[in-house]
């Protein structure tokens, strides 16, 4: 009989898989050991600085360059909101505010308003100068200056947003028709759709330029043009160029006139009007070049505009510009760190230029710069 060794009862593969084992489980255990312990949380404190991050960035540090002029501009005199500025023979400056009215005489200012009892309205729109006798225009009607306050004049007209003082006219604008008042008779005529056989295209009008025999009216959707040599109830004396031909499609805040060409003011830029406007009586149809902020304006928002010396003054949203007989756009800022204010009115006294804004008014010496 041969004898035989027992064989294992366990297959040979279950001591590899076995030995494997122990191995990872061990390399495992060395790993861990080596691991950094968790890094500590830290508690973080939010700091809320908008309010500082308002101030700064509001704060402007003026850069002389080509195409920015920084310039010496008067302390504020604040006032209620300027709506319109206009400066008499001797120097005295008047602005329509939205509480009434406020002149700056000699350094001192002084306010005219309802809750003083010195002024008839609570809001004035527009300023004019007749036979010495101030008026000051708005919603509520025409109030004229005396001594010491403002009382209502004869002149019954209402919801005007602009006036015109022309020789022995004075023209006013309003949400109903223009009016017409002369030196002889305070009864003012009505000029609207219906006594203009359609002429003028809307009861509604806003601001009004003269040049020359030319009246121009902003309307809701377009710029009416009456030709003054001709009466008003003559068709042919009327012109309109609409907004839509112009690819205005925003409203129009005011119309200005720099020797050469109309321009007008709108919330989405400034637009130069083709022809120039000597040639408007040709039959030719009128396009625009649009400005905006691409051209160096400071806003795309125009509040107003105004002709001098061949230069247009633009006041926007966020400041002040020019466009220069040569065609370049220059911003005008303060040469002091600022924050751009909106400017709502424009007007010349010889070379000083006064600005009102949200704030009050302002003023510049434009002959301290040269325009090229």
């Amino acid at each position: 009989m041969t004898n035989r060794k027992p064989s294992s009862s366990i297959p040979g593969w279950i001591h590899l898989l076995f030995i494997l084992a122990v191995f990872f489980i061990l390399r495992q255990v060395s790993t861990t050991s080596r691991e950094k312990p968790p890094r500590k949380e830290t508690a973080y404190v939010t700091i809320d600085t908008s309010a500082l991050l308002k101030e700064t960035t509001q704060l402007i540090t003026p850069v002389k360059s080509s195409s920015v002029i920084p310039t010496p501009f008067s302390n504020l005199i604040t006032t209620a909101p300027v709506n319109d500025i206009l400066i008499e023979p001797d120097g005295s400056v008047w602005a329509a505010t939205e509480e009434g009215a406020a002149t700056y005489i000699n350094g001192h200012i002084t306010e005219y308003t309802s809750a003083d009892g010195t002024f008839p309205f609570e809001q004035a729109t527009s300023l004019l100068l007749s036979k010495d006798t101030l008026f000051v225009s708005g919603f509520y009607g025409v109030a004229k200056r005396t001594k010491n306050k403002f009382i209502t004049s004869n002149i019954d007209i209402s919801l005007i947003w602009d006036s015109l003082q022309d020789g022995a006219s004075t023209w006013f604008s309003t949400q109903t028709g223009l009016y017409l008042v002369t030196e002889k008779d305070e009864n003012p005529v009505k000029i609207d759709k219906d006594s203009t056989n359609n002429g003028l295209r809307y009861n509604w009008c806003r601001n009004l330029l003269r040049t020359g025999s030319k009246l121009f009216i902003i309307q809701d959707s377009c710029l009416s043009i009456w030709e003054l040599s001709l009466p008003a109830s003559n068709p042919n004396s009327w012109k309109r160029i609409e907004y839509s031909d112009l690819n205005i499609n925003s409203p129009v805040n005011s119309v200005g006139f720099d020797g050469t060409h109309l321009w007008l003011a709108t919330n989405s830029g400034l637009f130069r009007i083709l022809p120039p406007l000597n040639e408007f009586g040709m039959p030719i149809k009128h396009s625009a070049e649009l400005f905006t902020t691409l051209n160096n304006l400071p806003s795309n928002k125009i509040n107003t505009v105004l002709g001098h010396k061949g230069n247009l003054w633009v006041g926007t949203e966020q400041g002040l510009a020019v466009v220069t007989q040569g065609g370049s756009i220059k911003q005008i800022v303060p040469d002091k760190p600022y924050r751009p204010l909106p400017i709502r009115a424009l007007s010349f006294y010889g070379e000083i230029l006064w600005i009102g804004t949200d704030s009050g008014l302002q003023f510049i010496n434009t002959a301290m710069f040269q325009l090229t």
